[in-house]
């Protein structure tokens, strides 16, 4: 698992779980996993590496991804949406 660049965890209009974050990503996310009992985000990627988001979940944040189907992730530059994915969402208990 790789050490995790600042990242942001939001809600947008329609109740989905957005990751925010600013950097050119080494390899394409493919999935994400939240472990809802160590309360960690973490994403795959296709060249099977791993990322956890760097901080804990809360407890607004986690009724949101308990019942998610899927993350957004957004790369943001210039303070504007540059690229994003609609990942699947596996939750463990």
């Amino acid at each position: 698992m790789t050490q995790s660049p600042p990242m942001e965890l939001l809600v947008n209009e329609s109740g989905e779980a957005v990751l925010v974050h600013a950097h050119t990503l080494a390899s394409l996310p493919d999935s994400a996993n939240y472990d809802r009992t160590t309360r960690r985000l973490v994403i795959r990627f296709e060249d099977g590496t791993t990322q956890d988001v760097g901080f804990a979940i809360d407890e607004a944040m986690d009724e949101h991804l308990q019942h998610g189907k899927s993350l957004l992730m957004v790369r943001i530059e210039g303070m504007k949406p540059a690229e994003g994915w609609d990942l699947p969402l596996t939750v463990t208990t």
